[in-house]
């Protein structure tokens, strides 16, 4: 019950942020640990993220902050995912999480460039922020 309530209040803080937040979901996600952060504006998936809800399986209730909110909203297809992945403990690649609506974004596996460029895109015009490419660009590997 505690670890239900601390995600639940991280929920609801990172729901009242003025700042839109960004997550990037790395490797193995379980339902509870994303419903957590799914209040993020920016959700991200890498290469190597993997979804699951194995807690039927692992003899508990799937009681993830909003879990089930997330996957019936997410697309039209939510709610019998949402029974599928808590029946079958299956993992979804980043891929069905995109298709699921469970992420906006799927990166390489280096989430720090990802993160970098995504908070480059989320400065408004008049914050009066420039943002810089500080690499170039090669062109002689373009063919």
């Amino acid at each position: 019950y505690d670890m239900l309530s601390t995600s639940l209040q991280m929920y609801k803080k990172i729901n009242s942020m003025e700042t839109p937040g960004i997550v990037v979901y790395a490797g193995k996600v379980v339902g509870n640990a994303y419903s957590t952060f799914a209040a993020s504006k920016f959700k991200v998936g890498t290469q190597s993220s993997k979804f699951s809800i194995p807690d039927l399986l692992e003899g508990r209730l799937p009681l993830g902050a909003g879990l089930g909110y997330h996957l019936v909203h997410g697309c039209d297809e939510g709610l019998a995912m949402a029974r599928y992945l808590a029946v079958s403990g299956r993992e979804v690649s980043p891929y069905d999480m995109r298709g699921l609506g469970l992420i906006s974004f799927i990166v390489e596996d280096e989430p720090h460039f990802c993160l970098a460029d995504s908070l480059a895109h989320t400065l408004h015009d008049s914050d009066g922020i420039k943002a810089v490419q500080s690499l170039a660009v090669d062109s002689s590997s373009i063919v």
